[in-house]
């Protein structure tokens, strides 16, 4: 399809953001939406590089709530429930590309 947009005139760029890129947006989204959700739930990593209290994220701040003894499971549940609303809300404002994305592969045609 490339080579049919250089012959109408296209430059390889031109072909590349009007033909190539139209058709693997659906799997680049795909992607990015898998790629965000992992890290945003991502715990080893993030409390190896972050010491301060200033920098915590909100995975290692969870576990503040925890002592030796004792669990606040009040204040752990507030913040899982903080935590999980801009994936939650990620997720269903992306739905209809996240669905294109993983059955673009298998559709025949």
């Amino acid at each position: 399809m490339a080579e049919a947009a250089g012959i109408d005139g296209c430059t390889r760029w031109q072909a590349f953001w009007k033909v190539e890129f139209p058709g693997a947006r659906a799997g680049i989204d795909s992607v990015g939406i898998f790629a965000f959700l992992t890290s945003w739930n991502e715990y080893a990593l993030a409390s190896q590089l972050t010491r301060s209290l200033n920098s915590k994220t909100m995975a290692v701040g969870l576990m503040d709530f925890t002592s030796h003894f004792t669990l606040n499971w009040g204040g752990m549940s507030a913040l899982a429930v903080l935590m999980i609303i801009p994936a939650l809300l990620l997720t269903f404002l992306v739905q209809k590309h996240l669905i294109a994305g993983l059955t673009f592969g298998g559709v025949k045609g």
